[in-house]
C-alpha cells in the first residue's frame, strides 16, 4: 500500500466518481483505476464494485473510509514535518503561560501568527514557575509568559514586554461583612480563594498563604465561588473586567495594599530559538499584544 493508493481512495470516495477524481488530481482515469485495483489487492478488500465505467463503493469501503482518510492525513502531516526539519524550521512550537497570567490576552497574537505559519502546530499550557523553567530548560518549550523574576536561567533568554495590574476581588454581597479597608488580621479569617496552575504544586502552599485558602485550578471556578460569595481572590483584574463593569464582582484595597499591584510581564525562550522565522514571528506578535508595554 503507498501513499498514492490511499490518497486515490480518499479521492474517489469524496469525490463520487473516478472521473471527479481524476480531475481533483490531475490524472487520467485508467491510472486512478488501476491504483484502486492495487488496493484492493493489497488490503484483500472489496471495496468497489465495478458495473461498466462506474465503480460503486462497498460496504467495506464505506466502513474502512474514516481509517484511510486518518492515515492519509497523517502521511500529509509527516511529508510536512520532514520538509520542515530538512530546511531546519520549527513544526511545532509549544508556548508556557505562567499561572496567574491570563492566557486569553495571547489571542491577537496567536491570530495573526497563524495567518503567518498556517501549516505549523502551536500549544498553549499554563505552568507554575518553577515547572515554566524546567520546560524551558528541557526545550519542551519554545517561549515563556511570565512574571518578572530576579532569578537569572543559564542559556534562557529573556526579554521584558510590559505589565499587568492585579487586584483584591470579592462581590459586593461578601464584601458588606467587612470593614472599607480590611486589615491583615481581618482578611486573614476569611477564605482566600487561590488561582494555581498544576494540580502537582496544589500540596506545596506559599508559607505566606491564608491558613483558609482553598487552591483552584481553574479560573472558571474562582470566579463562580467568588460571585456566590465564597470568600475573595487576588486576581489580575483583565481576567475579570467584564464582571466588574457587570458590578458582579468589585475591586477593594485591603489597608496594607492600597492600589492596584502591578507586575512587569517577561517572555522567555531558549537562548538561539530566535534564529528561527517561525520563533522570531511569533516573538514579534506575542510582544505586539503584552499589556502595559512600554
Amino acid at each position: 500500500m503507498e501513499t498514492k493508493h490511499l490518497e486515490t481512495f480518499v479521492a474517489v470516495m469524496e469525490t463520487g466518481s473516478l472521473s471527479a477524481a481524476a480531475r481533483r488530481l490531475g490524472r487520467g482515469q485508467p491510472q486512478l483505476s488501476q491504483w484502486m485495483a492495487e488496493l484492493e489487492a493489497d488490503t484483500g478488500l472489496e471495496l468497489f464494485q465495478r458495473t461498466g465505467n462506474r465503480a460503486i463503493p462497498t460496504e467495506q469501503a464505506k466502513q474502512w473510509l474514516p481509517w484511510a482518510r486518518q492515515a492519509w492525513q497523517q502521511l500529509q502531516a509527516i511529508q510536512r514535518r520532514t520538509q520542515a526539519l530538512a530546511a531546519q524550521q520549527l513544526w511545532t512550537l509549544s508556548i508556557g503561560v505562567e499561572e496567574c497570567i491570563p492566557a486569553s490576552m495571547l489571542t491577537p497574537a496567536l491570530i495573526e501568527w497563524q495567518h503567518q505559519w498556517p501549516q505549523r502546530q502551536l500549544d498553549v499550557c499554563q505552568y507554575s514557575h518553577r515547572a515554566l523553567v524546567e520546560a524551558l530548560q528541557q526545550q519542551q518549550l519554545q517561549l515563556a509568559v511570565a512574571f518578572e523574576h530576579q532569578d537569572h536561567i543559564h542559556q534562557i533568554s529573556y526579554q521584558r514586554v510590559g505589565r499587568i495590574d492585579e487586584g483584591y476581588i470579592a462581590s459586593p454581597a461578601w464584601l458588606q461583612s467587612l470593614s472599607p479597608m480590611p486589615n491583615e488580621a481581618e482578611l486573614c479569617q476569611q477564605r482566600e480563594l487561590v488561582w494555581v496552575s498544576h494540580a502537582t504544586e496544589l500540596d506545596q502552599p506559599d508559607e505566606g498563604m491564608n491558613d483558609n485558602a482553598w487552591l483552584l485550578d481553574d479560573l472558571a471556578l474562582v470566579k463562580q465561588l467568588l460571585l456566590n460569595g465564597q470568600g475573595y481572590a487576588v486576581l489580575p483584574l483583565q481576567a475579570v473586567m467584564q464582571e466588574i463593569e457587570q458590578h458582579s464582582l468589585q475591586v477593594f484595597y485591603p489597608s496594607f495594599e492600597p492600589d492596584s499591584i502591578t507586575r512587569r510581564l517577561q517572555l522567555l525562550w531558549p537562548t538561539g530559538f530566535e534564529d528561527y522565522a517561525e520563533m522570531a514571528s511569533l516573538l514579534r506578535c506575542v510582544r505586539s499584544c503584552m499589556p502595559g508595554r512600554d
